[in-house]
This record gives structure tokens, sequence and C-alpha cells, in this order.
């Protein structure tokens, strides 16, 4: 099972290995190495302030706080990701062919991200999708998508 850092790292796994996630995304293909997607596409942790000053994707993983159980020694925790999708696709960007017009991008993105997760095991940690939102973005021309997940933790 492992520890957090092990959960993480297949969260981040799973996210970064799915062809059409980052089809999605629009990574080039030069950029489709785990380094390039995890320092520019697919992050950990919280940022603040402005998320990105290119017209790119960008996915953050982090955690939210846990919360009790009727037993003692386990723990519902949250897994949180947001999902920073420029409002206009530009004509520099990789290809459109994919993106029918009327269907946003960001809806489509955490569509994948949600098929990937909700009632699946990751690291033996079974997720449940509990909230799925719209939120204001800070940083400008950017929409922002939240999506919360639960999964079961045993603390000894």
């Amino acid at each position: 099972m492992g520890g957090t850092a092990t959960d993480y790292g297949q969260i981040m796994k799973t996210l970064m290995s799915n062809q059409e996630l980052r089809d999605l995304l629009l990574i080039p293909a030069s950029e489709q190495t785990n380094g390039k997607i995890i320092d520019k596409y697919v992050c950990q942790g919280i940022t603040s302030g402005i998320i990105t000053t290119e017209p790119i994707c960008r996915i953050i993983v982090s955690s939210n706080p846990s919360s009790p159980t009727n037993n003692l020694y386990v723990r519902e925790d949250m897994l949180a990701i947001e999902v920073f999708v420029p409002n206009a696709i530009g004509v520099n960007n990789l290809d459109r062919k994919n993106i029918p017009l009327f269907e946003r991008r960001s809806n489509q993105i955490v569509d994948a991200v949600i098929k990937l997760l909700n009632n699946k095991k990751v690291n033996d940690r079974k997720f449940h999708l509990e909230a799925r939102h719209e939120l204001a973005s800070g940083t400008p021309g950017f929409c922002r998508m939240f999506l919360q997940f639960s999964y079961k933790r045993v603390y000894s």
C-alpha cells in the first residue's frame, strides 16, 4: 500500500500516462516526458497567485483536510485536483481536430480525470468523486475547474 508519498506518486503516474488526457492538455510531443509533464502540466502541491503565464493547460494535484470515520484508525482523506485551461485556443496551439467547437475543453479534461480516478483503485486506494465545480480563477484568461475525491486511509 505505502504512505502518502507513494499514493501521490501513483496518482501522478496515472494522470501523466494517459494519452487521452495528454492530448486534451495539448502537450507537444517534444514535451511528453515525465520531467517536462511534472514541471509544466501536471503539478503537485498548492500554488498561489498566477498559475501560469503561458497559454497552456495545467493540472494541480493537492490534498484537502481529512475527516474522521467511525473507526479510530481509519480516516477519509481528500484529494483535490484543479484544472486551469486558457479561455481561448490560439492559432499557435497544437491541433483543434479533437476538440469539438461547442464542447468546452475544460469539461473534457475534467471528464477524463474523473474517468481515470472515480471508483478506481490507485495504489490500493479506491477513489470516489465528491465534488466537481467551476470556480473563479485568479489567473486572467483561464477557466478553473475543481475536483475533489475521497479515499480511506488506515493510520496506526
